[in-house]
């Protein structure tokens, strides 16, 4: 199944925010009733997990059933060190499945903008449609 595409606002009545690192947060949202889950890679996740957050999510986004709800990921803010590993793997492992990014912390357009440019060249070198991840 695919995921529900993101839509404007009327069509997200609620939405649902879980750490990606907790397996079983990720299973209980994929069952929920809620329009949009966002698995969060950032402030919901120690720096000691962040690889192993990654991967969770990776399988939970491939493995779980997501039908009726799009899935998001919030990585780390961008000057972070794990930014481009959060990006990276999580559209190589899973970018059929994920349908947004969710930008966090951003002080400007031009942050924006690069994520921006940065997901359209990664959609083309994972082979997914330009376009498909929403910012």
């Amino acid at each position: 199944m695919t995921a529900a595409p993101l839509g404007p606002p009327p069509y997200r009545r609620c939405e649902l925010s879980t750490p990606a690192s907790n397996e079983r947060m990720l299973a209980k949202a994929s069952r929920s009733e809620v329009d949009l889950v966002v698995a969060d890679l950032e402030d919901g996740v120690a720096p000691s997990r962040k690889e192993e957050a990654r991967r969770t999510l990776v399988r939970a986004a491939t493995e779980l059933d997501w039908a009726g709800k799009a899935l998001a990921f919030r990585p780390n803010a961008l000057d972070t060190p794990w930014f481009l590993d959060d990006v990276t793997e999580v559209l190589a492992g899973a970018g059929k499945r994920v349908d947004a990014l969710v930008l966090p912390k951003v002080k400007t357009a031009e942050e924006v903008a690069f994520v921006a440019r940065l997901l359209l060249q990664l959609e083309r070198k994972f082979s997914l449609p330009s376009g498909r991840i929403a910012l």
